[in-house]
């Protein structure tokens, strides 16, 4: 039976706090009908290192916390975790030139793991490369992210996030990588990045080892739809084919432009629409 999530990313912005700020995310679950969140662990939390990924926030002034602490924050308000996306930073440092931003990308790596370990958590997601670098190694960065995730008894997800290594298409990756991994492992198809490319049909070939939905983008309330970010792939159509194939795993909401807790509760009403 599908579980339906929602990304911590975007849910104090329900209630017009700053994304960063986490003491938010009971508040508004609470308020959400939904299995559990899917808990992202942002680089602007981090007191060590300044995100090197793109972020509104300014991480001098914004709330601090050790991934290990926001798992246990958790923990203690009893939210359900299946799902975590980990810090966004790490393919960007695993695909650097540098050893030490390298090694760096590794540590967090470690240190994302161990903490969704203790969530009782299912699937992490994962962006294993930098989406700007011109020429990446899928299977030399896959083998150095294994080498640490083996170890821990967590399905590894591979999320479809843009490339731009010209030599390679999302499904050319998928493919190699599936041929690398463990049958447990798999892949988090985000639909905002299908709309991008236009290859929702396309990388729906990898159904059977897709096991989470980001439906990304935001409300259209004069139309009554979710629209993506980007591109014009129809969300709701796109949300009943996944029915139709059966898809029976997670679903998680990405909220972009949240005015109020109501843009999360109509999201949310009209994604398990599609699958009555």
């Amino acid at each position: 039976m599908v579980q339906y999530l929602v990304s911590t990313t975007m849910l104090p912005r329900a209630i017009g706090k700053d994304f960063t700020d986490y003491t938010a995310i009971p508040m508004v679950i609470s308020q959400l009908e939904v299995d559990g969140v899917e808990l992202v662990f942002l680089p602007e939390w981090d007191t060590r290192f300044a995100p090197i990924t793109k972020t509104s926030a300014d991480w001098d002034s914004c709330q601090k916390i050790s991934v290990s602490d926001i798992a246990n924050w958790i923990k203690q308000h009893q939210i359900n975790v299946p799902s975590v996306h980990l810090n966004r930073d790490i393919g960007n440092l695993l695909c650097s030139n540098d050893l030490t931003l390298i090694k760096r990308g590794e540590k967090i790596l470690e240190e994302n793991l161990a903490a969704a370990s203790t969530l009782k958590t299912e699937v992490v997601v994962l962006h294993l490369w930098d989406t700007y670098k011109n020429k990446i190694d899928i299977i030399e960065l896959y083998n150095r992210v294994y080498e640490i995730c083996k170890t821990y008894s967590l399905k590894l997800t591979i999320e479809n996030i843009p490339l731009s290594d010209q030599t390679i298409t999302t499904l050319q990756a998928w493919s190699i990588l599936k041929k690398l991994m463990p049958d447990h492992y798999g892949f988090t198809l985000d639909l905002n990045w299908c709309s991008l490319y236009d290859n929702f049909e396309e990388l729906l070939s990898m159904i059977k080892s897709i096991h989470n939905i980001h439906v990304q983008g935001y409300v259209n309330h004069h139309l009554n739809i979710i629209e993506p970010r980007v591109g014009n792939l129809d969300l709701m159509s796109s949300i009943s084919r996944l029915k139709n194939l059966n898809y029976n795993k997670y679903i998680t909401l990405e909220l972009s432009k949240a005015a109020d807790l109501s843009d999360f509760t109509q999201a949310l009403k009209l994604i398990r629409r599609q699958f009555e």
